[in-house]
């Protein structure tokens, strides 16, 4: 983790919390995240709408969060991987067969919510990698293995990113 200059090993379980919301709320009212619920889906959507130019839709619009300049639409997912051996898999993706949405970008936060990896790819690469998952009604999308290499999938992390490069060898930089 980066060297915040804040010492919280003596706040409470509470003041950590009460911390939290917080932050949360300082967020929200800056407009980089639009809940208060865990930041990093709102953190992702703020970032890409912000690094390519998209427009961001209402928390409530069914199938994808953002449009371009053509009306493409882009469901927008994020994962925290705050440990090595995080999962990689995204938060299911409803109605595939519905065609709500164009592409998929996905970016992968590092412990420290840098851009560790980014990724673009059109619907049809999700039905390729994707399995349904009756008990959630959903397709599980897991970030690892052969989707990684498909040509069709887009490692966009490098847009995402200000001028900062690489941090500590692992995670690019945050991008704020």
């Amino acid at each position: 983790m980066p060297d915040t200059g804040f010492d919280l090993s003596n706040a409470s379980n509470r003041q950590l919390l009460c911390l939290h919301g917080d932050v949360l709320a300082a967020l929200k009212q800056r407009a980089v995240v639009r809940t208060r619920n865990a930041p990093s889906a709102d953190y992702a959507e703020w970032l890409v709408a912000d690094r390519l130019h998209l427009t961001l839709l209402g928390n409530s619009h069914e199938g994808y969060d953002a449009t371009d300049a053509y009306n493409t639409r882009y469901q927008i997912k994020s994962r925290w991987l705050n440990t090595p051996k995080a999962l990689r898999q995204l938060s299911p993706i409803r109605n595939l067969a519905s065609r709500l949405f164009d592409y998929l970008i996905v970016v992968l936060f590092s412990s420290d919510f840098g851009v560790q990896e980014a990724y673009q790819m059109p619907i049809e690469v999700i039905g390729d990698y994707a399995r349904y998952s009756k008990h959630i009604n959903g397709h599980i999308l897991v970030m690892k293995g052969a989707i990684l290499s498909d040509p069709r999938v887009k490692a966009i992390a490098r847009l995402l990113l200000t001028d900062c490069g690489v941090k500590g060898g692992t995670s690019l930089c945050l991008a704020m």
